[in-house]
């Protein structure tokens, strides 16, 4: 494990901190203000994301080496991980629409979605489809805007946001925090506080807590939990069936289960394992995606017309590169799940799986009888992966990741003062997307060896709350201290104290110099830095390319 792979940067360290990591990878660029400077993301995200890849690879390593594989030696790169991250912006990328990315809580297609001051602190409310927009304008005493002009289309909205911001505002600056959020969530309405980081802790809903001893010798509890995985009494291996053949859909045909891999060292660690896919956006796709690299066969489960992503731009071909990005070499399915017909497929395709990952709303598939209890009951060695906001026992409310960021304590610690800011990459959806499949490579092989599934229990708000446990208990700013200098061509970040960052500048107006000559001045005194780059330098950067980060496909239309 290291910052750039075995064969290293040429002009950077091996063991580059989590500031120059965020700077390279694009984290940084995508989060700020609009208009503002970049941001740091304060807790060690792509430390994380490396780590949970570290683990993934040797839980495939060993999988492989189990089938009959040798050893293997792997090779973990922090600056593959970071790049990994931004496969959501792959599309606007390709169509040159690699900046000014930096939006601070807003979005770039919703509106309104925001963070908005309260009496007491502050609430981010988000709005993504038109149901939702008429229902905030009745939250806020609105209800005759609904066929206001400016605000009839999505689209309108954006054009008018600081309007909308506005009137969302006048309602939230007259009550508390707690108020705007049971208002809103009892009309539906995606929404969460901002909690800071002793507020995720003193929270009763807060992961399980374990005992830590601070540095001045309290004893406190702090919060240790990620995933939850519970398995059914051990049953005999040579009865678990492995059902085989077409099943048919009303609308679709569903392949018959490829043929298990011979277990060979040129087998893919998830050779011969079939995985069904009920999921949409990100945290579950992704996952589905990394599955199919690893060589597991994803079928994925589509409504009628297909998955809503299918649509999102930019499109190449007909094709969009969103969708593409985070579904790259599955099969789909067209099942109708309200169809009983639909319904007996989906069964007959689930009793051919080993494995089935969902992220759909909480207690949807319960309501169409495929929770995890009926269907592990039905089909004990299924491996059945649940990835929801809060847990299956926790709160129902919509997911969306911007609430997970503001509620897992991440907000609080991006940004040093001025209105909240979010991360600008999707972390709680990406974080979930990569554990899922190292949750699922565990519970495989505890079946290979006990015949057992596993119901993998993946809360997204748990986990990115574990991403910040190096500021706890009180919020404290764990990364180095770091200095944002604007260029006449972009941003350096530098890792020291700002009065050393001024002593190595001798004066020099920073925003006359370009970043090379910013550069190679703070280099002269020692001082780690780099150049925030932005997505589409990144896509072209010597390092991506030398460790074949991004690949090119041609879309069906050619």
């Amino acid at each position: 494990v290291s910052s750039f792979g075995i064969d290293g940067a040429e002009d950077l360290p091996d063991d580059c901190s989590e500031v120059i990591l965020q700077a390279l990878g694009g984290m940084m660029s995508t989060t700020g203000a609009d208009g503002g400077p970049p941001e740091l993301t304060g807790a060690p995200l792509v430390e994380f994301f490396t780590g949970a890849n570290c683990a993934t690879a040797i839980a495939a390593a060993l999988r492989s080496r189990d089938n009959g594989g040798p050893g293997q030696r792997i090779d973990i790169a922090a600056y593959d991980s970071s790049v990994a991250l931004v496969g959501a912006y792959a599309g606007h990328i390709q169509a040159g629409k690699g900046h000014g990315l930096r939006a601070g809580s807003r979005h770039p297609l919703c509106c309104p979605w925001n963070a908005y001051k309260t009496v007491d602190g502050w609430v981010l409310i988000c709005s993504s489809t038109e149901p939702q927009w008429r229902r905030v304008l009745d939250v806020i005493g609105q209800p005759d805007l609904k066929d206001d002009p400016r605000f009839a289309t999505m689209p309108d909205r954006k054009q008018h946001q600081p309007t909308v911001d506005n009137l969302v505002t006048a309602w939230t600056e007259t009550i508390t925090t707690q108020q705007a959020v049971d208002a809103m969530e009892d009309a539906g309405v995606p929404v969460g506080p901002i909690v800071t980081i002793p507020g995720l802790i003193a929270q009763d809903d807060s992961p399980p807590a374990r005992d830590v001893t601070t540095p001045s010798g309290e004893t406190i509890k702090t919060p240790n939990s990620i995933l939850v995985m519970d398995g059914s009494p051990p049953i005999n291996p040579d009865a678990i069936a492995d059902t085989t053949g077409d099943v048919e859909s009303t609308l679709n045909a569903v392949p018959p289960r490829a043929a298990h891999a011979p277990k060979d060292a040129g087998s893919l660690p998830l050779a011969g394992i079939r995985v069904v896919e009920i999921a949409l956006f990100t945290a579950g796709p992704l996952g589905g995606r990394y599955l199919t690299d690893l060589g597991a066969e994803v079928i994925k489960v589509e409504q009628p017309g297909g998955e809503t992503g299918r649509i999102w731009q930019p499109n190449f071909g007909g094709v969009s590169g969103y969708f593409s990005t985070y579904n790259a070499g599955k099969r789909s399915v067209i099942l109708d799940l309200q169809a009983e017909a639909d319904k007996a497929a989906l069964e007959e395709l689930i009793g051919s799986s080993d494995v089935l990952l969902q992220n759909l709303k909480a207690g949807a598939l319960e309501r169409l009888g495929f929770g995890p209890g009926a269907t592990r009951e039905r089909h004990p060695g299924l491996i059945y992966c649940s990835v929801s906001g809060y847990g299956s026992t926790g709160s129902k409310a919509p997911a969306l990741d911007t609430v997970i960021q503001a509620k897992s304590g991440l907000m609080a610690l991006i940004g040093k003062d001025g209105d909240p800011i979010k991360a600008g990459l999707s972390v709680a959806d990406l974080l979930a997307a990569h554990l899922s499949p190292l949750a699922i490579l565990a519970a495989l092989r505890h079946r290979d060896r006990s015949g057992t599934g596993q119901h993998i229990d993946l809360s997204m708000r748990d986990a990115l709350a574990w991403t910040t446990q190096l500021t706890w208990p009180d919020g404290a700013w764990s990364l180095p201290p770091y200095r944002q200098i604007a260029c006449a061509d972009g941003w350096v970040v530098a890792e020291a104290a700002p009065e050393r960052i001024d002593a190595a500048l001798r004066g020099i107006t920073p925003d006359t110099e370009n970043c090379a000559d910013m550069l190679a001045q703070l280099a002269t005194d020692g001082i780690p830095a780099a150049k925030v780059l932005e997505l589409d330098e990144i896509f072209t950067h010597p390092m991506s390319a030398r460790r074949n980060l991004f690949g090119l496909a041609d879309t069906e239309g050619g």
